[in-house]
């Protein structure tokens, strides 16, 4: 019960609120995050959360590192999340959102981005992913994720890690000629890719 009354009543006035491996519970409250916050860093990973993620998320326009893994999160991921231009890690994984995949092109300065092990309904290789001109890693293992992952996606040219096993994806794996040689582990097990075309066949794990 102290747990769950110190997050409630939290003011958060601190750049940083790091409250991972506890045993906060109950849902997060919307009214812990408004405009003009100082918040830059928020890590409330491996916790016992329930509910969804507030809306009011998307006030803080200073934040650029959000981690929610680990935790029984329910619900719409927020379009809100749009309005937070400056982060760079996103960590929503393993916890039972659902609804369709978010549609996260607002955010502009994502590098890390994890949004493996929720209940997301089926749907195709996100294309909003491939304006993501920052993004240096991607998680989504057991995203419920089907289709081809389009041509041109690992053009990226900040893309370092794709982790992608345990979906439905198909068809060919085709990298391009101008993939990022940047790129250090593809991981694509556990999925129905049929073809591979690429010369850096070291580099994924199927």
């Amino acid at each position: 019960m102290m747990r769950r009354m110190m997050i409630q009543r939290a003011k958060w006035a601190s750049n940083n609120v790091y409250g991972d491996k506890n045993k906060f519970s109950g849902e997060v409250p919307s009214q812990l995050f408004s405009s003009g916050m100082a918040l830059m860093h928020l890590l409330l990973d491996n916790n016992q959360l329930t509910g969804e993620i507030p809306d009011t998320i998307g006030l803080v326009q200073n934040l650029t590192l959000i981690c929610f893994e680990n935790n029984t999160l329910r619900g719409l991921v927020p379009q809100s999340l749009n309005n937070l231009t400056n982060v760079a890690d996103l960590i929503l994984c393993n916890n039972k959102l659902e609804g369709p995949l978010p549609n996260l092109t607002g955010m502009s300065s994502l590098k890390y981005l994890d949004l493996s092990s929720n209940a997301f309904d089926s749907t195709d290789f996100p294309q909003w992913l491939l304006t993501m001109k920052n993004l240096t890693t991607l998680r989504m293992q057991e995203a419920n994720l089907s289709g081809r992952i389009p041509d041109g996606f690992f053009s990226l040219p900040s893309l370092q890690y794709v982790v992608l096993s345990e979906n439905q994806l198909n068809g060919t794996l085709n990298l391009g000629p101008n993939y990022s040689k940047k790129l250090q582990l593809i991981d694509l097990h556990s999925n129905s890719i049929g073809e591979l075309r690429s010369k850096i066949n070291c580099l994924i794990s199927s």
